[in-house]
């Protein structure tokens, strides 16, 4: 019941939104922000909130900053100074359950803040294709925003910058009386959460990586719990941990560590040992975060052994040229149920 008043109090500020801007014309403070979106018949929807304790948590009050259609391709939309706002929803066919994505239980959406007076483009978004699975892969395309700003809005193209945003969690739950089966994206073999029935033996089945032929991408739908699919005790901490290190959460952190934790440098036959306790680490990670606000980890592959937790991460950071991914060999080693090393591995591009 809940869900369904939560449901129609949002349709009812979705529609009193706009569905899109008549006009661009740069004045007053507002900023103008330009995003692609593929495939362009999606509905998506931008609302303004707040970012609290590393969670977007949407004013469902508030008039949608943009709901719609990308036009030839794109997204165009005006916000206040001093807004935040994020990507919380995009649907597929129509607006309902069935057919929209959102970002529930920890999963991460854009969020920025609106400055003043500023024309920006953000990224390149593609979403997912089926039921409610959120799914966003991003790609930063500069010069073909520019080259679209300058044959739709030539007024606005030469005051067109590189805009940044953050990835953080949305606060919406998944269904209360739902587990997860794995769900291979089409594009990557990063897998999303997928909300069905809980099996009768009440074995908790949570995202992992799987390899399918893209062909064989759709959700996967499974009468009992398949072992390989359980992600182990010490692999959900790691999943913890990275979702905690991409909300730039260290609070969240470290009680994952143990007091005497050490994160060692692993290059060749040198290991560089950069911390040797949990105060140590809490420093770098807030001198990591300082420097790299836009930085962020992927899993995506993870095993463990005993004690030990191997995992292939992927480091993507903004720069002016746009997103950059690199690849690394992470090993986590455990001392009862805490994190007692860290072995990072060179990274390669």
């Amino acid at each position: 019941i809940m869900r369904n008043i939560l449901f129609i109090l949002f349709i009812m500020t979705a529609i009193s939104g706009c569905a899109s801007n008549s006009s661009f014309k740069q004045n007053g403070s507002d900023s103008i922000f330009i995003f692609k979106v593929n495939p362009d018949k999606k509905i998506v929807f931008f609302f303004k909130g707040k970012e609290e304790d590393g969670v977007f948590k949407q004013n469902v009050f508030s008039k949608a900053a943009f709901r719609g259609k990308p036009k030839n391709g794109y997204v165009i939309f005006k916000a206040k100074p001093g807004d935040t706002i994020a990507l919380t929803q995009y649907a597929h066919k129509s607006i309902g359950f069935k057919n929209s994505a959102w970002p529930c239980q920890g999963f991460e959406t854009i969020t920025f803040t609106v400055p003043t007076n500023e024309v920006l483009y953000m990224t390149d978004i593609t979403l997912g294709e089926k039921g409610e699975i959120f799914n966003l892969s991003l790609n930063q395309n500069f010069d073909q925003a520019s080259a679209h700003m300058q044959r739709h809005y030539p007024r606005l193209a030469p005051s067109l910058k590189q805009g940044t945003f953050k990835l953080i969690a949305g606060e919406r739950d998944c269904d209360e009386d739902a587990t997860y089966i794995v769900a291979a994206d089409r594009s990557t073999s990063e897998t999303f959460r997928v909300p069905v029935q809980k099996p009768s033996s009440e074995v908790e089945i949570v995202p992992t990586t799987i390899d399918k032929p893209s062909s064989e991408a759709s959700p996967i739908t499974i009468d009992k719990p398949t072992p390989t699919f359980i992600l182990q005790k010490h692999e959900k901490t790691i999943q913890n941990y990275v979702a905690a290190f991409n909300s730039q959460d260290v609070d969240s952190m470290l009680p994952m560590l143990a007091d005497d934790v050490q994160w060692m440098s692993v290059d060749g036959e040198t290991i560089t040992k950069k911390t040797n306790n949990k105060e140590e680490l809490r420093k770098a990670l807030i001198d990591y975060f300082d420097s790299c606000s836009t930085c962020r980890s992927r899993l995506e592959d993870i095993f463990s052994a005993d004690s030990k937790v191997s995992a292939l991460e992927v480091v993507s950071y903004q720069t002016r040229d746009g997103l950059k991914e690199e690849k690394l060999v992470s090993v986590y080693e455990f001392s009862g149920s805490l994190i007692k090393r860290i072995y990072h591995f060179p990274a390669e591009k």
